[in-house]
């Protein structure tokens, strides 16, 4: 009934949408199909998949519904003309982040967290950003916010929580540094 319910509202809005409007979908998509939760608190997480019948899926037979579902996104907005944005997944931490001043003595602190390297990540979503890149490649109107190399640049061997507000939450400095690749993107 939730899915039912979910799916009438997006066909509710989506018929409202007109050539040049813009759809953004963000979530953490990497926590269902990631290799593992990130966080913590997250890592014994149970999902139940289901079908819009209330079959339980597999969690493989779900991730194809799920990469079919954006392909029909994607191939409907096309035809209307709407573009769409899909943002890749965010860095998030396993345990709890303080935020510290950059003073020589916080180097000391045992919970002074330096981060998690960059490769890591990468691994943990690389089923999630591949679906993304392959939408992206195949529908012209579909872009792919990498909001993951903008806090956690290639440059970088790991990535920091200097953004967040805790595990998975991005501070207000942290939102608005992605204001200007997210501008782009909605140009």
């Amino acid at each position: 009934e939730k899915y039912k319910n979910s799916t009438n509202f997006f066909d509710y809005y989506f018929s409202q949408l007109k050539k040049g409007d813009i759809i953004i979908l963000s979530s953490r998509y990497e926590l269902r199909w990631g290799n593992h939760p990130i966080p913590n608190k997250q890592r014994d997480l149970k999902f139940t998949y289901y079908d819009s019948n209330n079959k339980i899926l597999s969690k493989d037979e779900s991730y194809k519904r799920w990469k079919t579902l954006f392909d029909n996104i994607a191939e409907k907005s096309l035809s209307k003309g709407i573009k769409v944005i899909v943002f890749n997944s965010i860095p998030t931490f396993p345990d709890i982040v303080f935020e510290q001043g950059k003073q020589w003595f916080n180097s000391l602190n045992k919970k002074n967290f330096i981060g998690l390297k960059r490769e890591d990540y990468v691994i943990n979503s690389q089923l999630v950003d591949s679906a993304f890149k392959s939408l992206a490649s195949k529908y012209s109107n579909v872009e792919v916010f990498d909001v993951f190399s903008e806090l956690c640049p290639e440059s970088q061997n790991f990535c920091t929580s200097q953004k967040y507000r805790d595990q998975w939450h991005l501070s207000s400095k942290g939102a608005l540094s992605l204001y200007e690749g997210l501008l782009k993107k909605l140009n």
